[in-house]
């Protein structure tokens, strides 16, 4: 900073001003992808005869010792630092006659967004990594579980008998939805801003499609003054983590509740639970409130954080630096917090003994008799409804609970409401009293019924083999820009 600042201020930049401009970006992934984008740039000014192949072959040199050295071990030192620093590294080696022909075509702007976007790529892909270990998890274990029954709940209070596989299911579907959100960022975010300059284009013209390919973007920006002054794309990967972490913090909360003394459904593997410090037969299921407190405070309070910051007029690049470095550090709170809950997940041990005695003593079966007096009584829903209610009702005052109802209970209370009868007898009543047979007996789409189970397992896993190929693609993509962008850096310096 402090070479081309003195030049026109004739003074040095003020510490905190050193400290917002440069030393924020000092990220050790921020400067790999800067460096990309200072070497994809050299091979693209050679190309376009914008520089001569002596200057070319002094400027690559230059950056390929960089890489030698350590990329970040050879920025962070330097007066300029943040996005110059390779010219900085350059000026230091040959000067500026050789040093400044990288800066055409550029601008400060623009170098923070191209390796902004490189940045907050990676940044998705890691995070669709560690969702697709989470959906692998939770598919496997809805697969173990699949048959287990358990209640399915509402305000905490047993609703009906669904299964245990079918549950962990659920949270599969929730991010196969957000997976499609960070697949909008991503399409959103890679996309070059190298013609950018300062916003209204450049006067070089350089071979920008071929810097876009060796940089593994799929397009360049429409726009010269929106791919560097709006922020949006990165908005909408905040939104994403957010999503995400919500989710996540969802899933934390059912467990919490799930693995206490009172619930005892499920039982969390040691790595995820501590024990009191005074209460000694308390063990406490730790890893459900990280996951509740990170995904459902902290990661909502940073998007709300940079849509506050984007509210700004409309040419304010600073806003650019500060949301990429609260970027990275949600995004290693949700890895860390998606890696928690795979954890748990994969460690913990359901109680089946307990989950089926829950479901069947709490009448989760009464909306299955419902459905059975409709099909054998003929009479509406309502009717059904009333003389069910009322009959657990009556059992209740008894001190007994659903599973000592008779025929001849529903049948009193059905005639009183309808002038039927239930139309079937005591066998039958009993077949729905079993609550394995309840859940089963579901034949909507996405139901508990094992055939639907089975359809949604046969489903999710192969979303996932598409979500695989999704990311493996996108590594592709980049990866052989990479190797032709140094195939190319290879036989310049030769």
């Amino acid at each position: 900073m402090a070479f081309f600042h003195s030049t026109r201020t004739k003074s040095e930049p003020a510490e905190l001003l050193q400290h917002y401009y440069v030393e924020v970006l000092q990220n050790p992934r921020f400067m790999e992808a800067l460096h990309a984008y200072d070497v994809a740039h050299v091979v693209a000014l050679r190309e376009s005869k914008l520089i001569t192949d002596e200057i070319a072959k002094q400027l690559l040199t230059g950056l390929v010792e960089m890489q030698s050295t350590g990329i970040m071990e050879s920025r962070q030192d330097l007066s300029l630092g943040g996005v110059h620093s390779a010219e900085d590294y350059l000026r230091n080696k040959y000067g500026e006659s050789v040093s400044g022909w990288i800066h055409i075509g550029r601008s400060s702007p623009t170098n923070r967004s191209v390796a902004t976007r490189i940045l907050a790529r990676e940044l998705i892909l890691d995070q669709l990594d560690d969702i697709i270990e989470l959906e692998e998890v939770l598919v496997a274990r809805a697969t173990e579980y699949a048959g287990v029954v358990m209640p399915t709940y509402a305000y905490l209070n047993p609703l009906e008998a669904s299964t245990f596989g079918h549950y962990l299911l659920s949270h599969v579907y929730t991010l196969q939805r957000i997976w499609d959100t960070f697949e909008l960022g991503y399409h959103h975010t890679n996309e070059s801003a190298s013609s950018a300059e300062v916003g209204a284009g450049s006067y070089f013209s350089v071979d920008l499609e071929l810097e876009s390919r060796l940089l593994g973007f799929d397009r360049i920006g429409a726009n010269a003054r929106e791919i560097i002054r709006h922020f949006d794309y990165l908005l909408m990967v905040f939104y994403a983590v957010a999503m995400t972490g919500n989710a996540v913090a969802r899933l934390g909360q059912d467990l919490r509740a799930f693995s206490t003394k009172e619930f005892d459904l499920v039982n969390l593997g040691p790595e995820y639970a501590i024990s009191s410090s005074v209460a000694v037969q308390s063990k406490i299921p730790y890893s459900p409130g990280m996951l509740s407190a990170t995904g459902g405070g902290l990661l909502l309070g940073r998007l709300t954080g940079a849509f506050a910051m984007t509210k700004t007029t409309s040419d304010e690049p600073f806003v650019g630096t500060e949301l990429i470095r609260d970027l990275l550090n949600s995004c290693e709170e949700l890895g860390n917090s998606l890696q928690i809950a795979t954890g748990s997940i994969r460690t913990m041990e359901a109680n089946p003994a307990k989950m089926e005695r829950q479901a069947s003593e709490q009448g989760t079966q009464a909306t299955a008799i419902i459905a059975l007096l409709i099909q054998k009584a003929g009479v509406s829903y309502r009717a059904a409804y009333q003389a069910v209610g009322a009959t657990m009702n009556e059992l209740e005052a008894q001190g007994n609970n659903i599973l000592s109802m008779k025929v001849g209970n529903l049948n009193e209370h059905l005639r009183q409401r309808s002038g039927v009868e239930s139309g079937f007898g005591q066998s039958e009543l009993d077949y729905v009293l079993d609550v394995n047979n309840c859940a089963n007996m579901k034949v909507s789409p996405g139901s508990s019924g094992q055939k639907e189970i089975e359809k949604m397992i046969t489903d999710c896993l192969g979303v996932i083999d598409q979500h695989k190929s999704s990311v493996m693609a996108k590594r592709e993509k980049i990866m052989l820009g990479s190797e032709e962008m140094y195939e190319r850096v290879d036989a310049i310096i030769a």
